[in-house]
C-alpha cells in the first residue's frame, strides 16, 4: 500500500511561514518550491516544504546548522497532524 502525504494548501502553508499565499504561488511558479496541483488546487507536502526551507537557508545559517535541524523543525509542524497516517 502506498504512503499518501498529508498535503496543505497554499493558504496553509502561507499562513504557517507569516507570509501571503502569493509569495508561496510565486515560489511554487518558480519552480522553488514543488507542489501537486489536483483538479486545478494547489496543495504543498511537508516533504516538499522541508527541501524549500532547505534550499532557502541563508549561507551563513548553513554553516551553523545541521541539516537535520531544518526538516526536524519542519516535521514538528507539519507532520504532528499526519501521525498515524
Amino acid at each position: 500500500m502506498h504512503n499518501i502525504p498529508k498535503l496543505f494548501t497554499v493558504e496553509v502553508v502561507a499562513g504557517q511561514f507569516g507570509v501571503h499565499p502569493e509569495t508561496i504561488r510565486r515560489a511554487i511558479r518558480s519552480g522553488r518550491m514543488g507542489c501537486y496541483r489536483l483538479g486545478g488546487c494547489i496543495r504543498v507536502s511537508a516533504d516538499q516544504l522541508a527541501a524549500y526551507l532547505e534550499a532557502s537557508l541563508c549561507s551563513s545559517r548553513k554553516q551553523d546548522l545541521p541539516t537535520s535541524a531544518i526538516p526536524s523543525f519542519l516535521y514538528r509542524k507539519f507532520r504532528h497532524e499526519n501521525a498515524g497516517v
